[in-house]
């Protein structure tokens, strides 16, 4: 971590450190001590790994989904317009829409569990989409020379030829799809009020003033987040 980010976290802190001790009131805005004995407590609890597994495997399975459909229809609009011209429409209502209403009829129609792992694909899709399309299209062109060049099954040069030259891009969408899907996925689980998972102990502390427990469970999502990042940035270096 850089110096300056360093110093940056550290004025962070101390602001909140004196905002706190001017309030004095610990459900509004509770002291460095409460929060890290209730982030201990939640560590030390035997649900904890159950509870964030749960939330990532509802997350990464709506990922699963969405990375999949995406890249098999940028893949078609990539190789005939007249499918990108019929998508593109497509494209724009879904990054439109607000996730609240992909949350509320995800619930009508799926109920809990199900709608948490829709709204994860919806939402993070148009991202998968336009990414993997963009870097398909920008191909250089001396590269599709080269690709057309190549003998072999439509599928086994897809594989071998296309989806290495954009590895990077992918690499760079899973990045912003994996914190933004895990984000709207602890959303989907307060709103849709699961039986476990992150998003049932915000719901939990929210409900009985445990503002603690609410900043807590913040700083263990932003490191899940960070640590999504970290691991995409690993695999870009390793190219």
């Amino acid at each position: 971590m850089k110096k300056n980010h360093l110093i940056s976290i550290l004025i962070i802190i101390l602001v909140y450190v004196a905002a706190s001790m001017l309030i004095h009131k610990s459900y509004i805005l509770p002291g460095i001590t409460d929060i890290l004995v209730s982030l201990k407590d939640i560590l030390l609890n035997g649900t904890f790994l159950k509870v964030v597994f749960t939330t990532l495997y509802r997350t990464f399975f709506g990922l699963l989904i969405s990375f999949f459909i995406a890249l098999v229809l940028a893949l078609c609009a990539y190789f005939n317009e007249t499918v990108r011209e019929l998508l593109h429409p497509l494209y724009v209502l879904l990054k439109t829409i607000p996730n609240i209403t992909y949350i509320i009829v995800a619930l009508l129609w799926l109920g809990r569990n199900g709608s948490v792992i829709l709204v994860a694909s919806l939402v993070v899709f148009p991202i998968f989409y336009n990414s993997i399309l963009n870097a398909l299209l920008n191909i250089d062109d001396s590269l599709i020379k080269v690709t057309r060049l190549y003998q072999g099954p439509i599928l086994h040069k897809i594989i071998h030829v296309y989806l290495p030259l954009i590895k990077k891009d992918i690499l760079a969408a899973l990045g912003n799809c994996c914190s933004l899907g895990f984000k709207v996925s602890i959303m989907a689980e307060i709103l849709s009020q699961v039986k476990s998972g992150i998003g049932k102990e915000l719901y939990y502390a929210k409900a009985n003033f445990l503002m603690a427990d609410i900043f807590a469970w913040t700083i263990l999502i932003i490191l899940i987040s960070s640590l999504f990042d970290h691991l995409i940035s690993l695999f870009n270096k390793e190219d």
